[in-house]
Order: structure tokens, then sequence, then C-alpha cells
């Protein structure tokens, strides 16, 4: 006797549609709170606070190296000293003394 294969009904799916998505909202949700993660948006928040004179990608390397147990504090400059390249600046009260 040959077999009729029927497609689910439409409770099934729906209760199946709403187990994938509870499962991927915890998925997620672990992945974002790793070790990783939070050194890694406090290098990206630096970057976007002091832009082309902080190094992020040197930053990034820092947190995967310590696997995650450092973390960028931009307003402590001693902690970011290191990612820091201030040599493009310009003390401007200096420059405008030496023009006159």
């Amino acid at each position: 006797m040959a077999r009729i294969l029927h497609w689910p009904t439409l409770p099934s799916l729906a209760s199946l549609l709403l187990i994938s998505i509870l499962l991927l909202s915890l998925v997620s949700s672990s992945l974002s709170r790793s070790p990783y993660s939070s050194c890694l948006r406090s290098c990206h928040h630096c970057k976007e606070m002091y832009g082309h004179n902080f190094s992020g990608h040197l930053c990034a390397k820092t947190c995967l190296r310590r696997k995650g147990n450092f973390k960028a504090v931009c307003t402590d400059l001693h902690s970011i000293k290191a990612f820091l390249d201030l040599s493009g600046l310009v003390d401007y009260d200096w420059a405008e003394s030496n023009d006159v």
C-alpha cells in the first residue's frame, strides 16, 4: 500500500515556527553576552570618540589575546594609552604663539 505524505497542519507549523524563533533568540542573546563582545564594544566606542587617533585594531587584538578580560575605558587615558596616536595633534596655543 502506498503511503501519501501530507503537509503538516497549520497549528503544528505555527508551533514549529514559534519554537524556532524562541531558540534563535536564546542563541543570539547568549552570543552577545560573551566576554569578547563587551571588550570589543568598548574598543569600538573609543574608536568613535578618538577617530583616527585611536588604533581600534590593536585594541581588538588585545581583547582577543586577553580572552575578553580587558576593557578599554575611553576616559581613562592610562588604560588606552597604548592605542592612542597623539603625534598628529597640534598644540594650537604653541602654534599661534610662534606665528606672532
